[in-house]
Formats: structure tokens, sequence, C-alpha cells
């Protein structure tokens, strides 16, 4: 089977399941099958949430020991990020941070986003060619969220989108 970007999520999927880390779905990726019903063409990347404390040091350890994973260079990324490759593709495992109303992500190594938490409580879904996808509790607010209220606008991003056009993101200067 040829590789393609619904099997290395679901293969970043059933590898994070496998070790008791929940995922979900978001971004370019849960944009494109709410609003065209499928993957966007372009995509070679999937980013794929999870909750930063349940990343424990035995799933690390589990992580850290396959191939095929690697964790970013806290001087060039976010402390936390898990890439997995399979073929051309790359799946980026985000770790959510949450707090007693709200969450946040970091975008880069000095920006982030702010979310309200209920888009990460309770366990959503979405069927994309008989798979089974986690996604956010509120889907199109996390869209709207993310994108702005013109999220369903999906020619506006057709071409690319840049994280620098999120809504409710901060640029942060460490010293």
């Amino acid at each position: 089977m040829k590789d393609s970007l619904e099997q290395t999520i679901q293969e970043g999927i059933h590898f994070a399941r496998d070790i008791g880390l929940p995922t979900m779905l978001g971004f370019s990726n849960l944009l494109g099958l709410l609003t065209i019903g499928k993957f966007f063409e372009r995509d070679v990347e999937a980013d794929l949430m999870f909750p930063y404390h349940q990343l424990t040091d035995d799933k690390f350890r589990e992580i850290e020991s396959d191939p095929r994973y690697w964790l970013t260079d806290p001087s060039m990324m976010p402390k936390g990020i898990i890439f997995f490759k399979l073929g051309s593709y790359r799946v980026s495992y985000l770790p959510i941070y949450t707090f007693d109303k709200f969450a946040f992500s970091n975008i880069s190594a000095n920006a982030f986003h702010v979310w309200s938490k209920h888009h990460f409580l309770g366990n959503n879904t979405i069927t994309y060619k008989g798979y089974t996808y986690p996604i956010p509790n509120d889907p199109e607010g996390f869209l709207k969220s993310w994108y702005g209220d013109d999220w369903r606008d999906y020619k506006k991003r057709a071409k690319g989108w840049n994280w620098t056009e999120a809504k409710n993101y901060s640029e942060v200067k460490l010293s």
C-alpha cells in the first residue's frame, strides 16, 4: 500500500493509543474534513494534539525507544512536540497544557495560542473513509478560535496558511 496522509495519521493515533496517550486531530486536517469532507491534498503533515500532563516518564521512554519517532530540540521548537514519519508524511504530536478554565499550546519556540478548555473535554469523533478519528469536543469552536470567524472559507487557505495568521496567539519574548 502506498503511504498516505490517512495511513500516517492512523498509525500515529494507534501508536499513541497503544501506550495510553490520547490524541485528537486538529488544525488543517480537521478543517479539511469539516469544510470539504476530506483532507487537503497539499497537506503532508498532520497535527495530533495530546494532553501534556498524560505524557508520563514511561510513555516518554516508550516513544524514545521507537526509531520512527523523534522529539524536538527545545532550542528550536517548544519542548514536548513529538514527530513521527511514515514515507513522505509526518505527524506532529502537539502538547496541550490544560489549567482550570483554559488551555494553551505552543506554536513555535516563542508563541502560544490560548484555548477554552472545553475544546479538550469529552470524546468527539469524525469518520472518514471508514476510520474514526478523535477530534476536539467542539470542532467548530476550535476552528473558529484558531482560524477566526471565517474558518469555513477554506478556499482562502487552499494555497497554504501560516500559523501567524492564527487568532488569539501571542508572541512571547524569553529572556
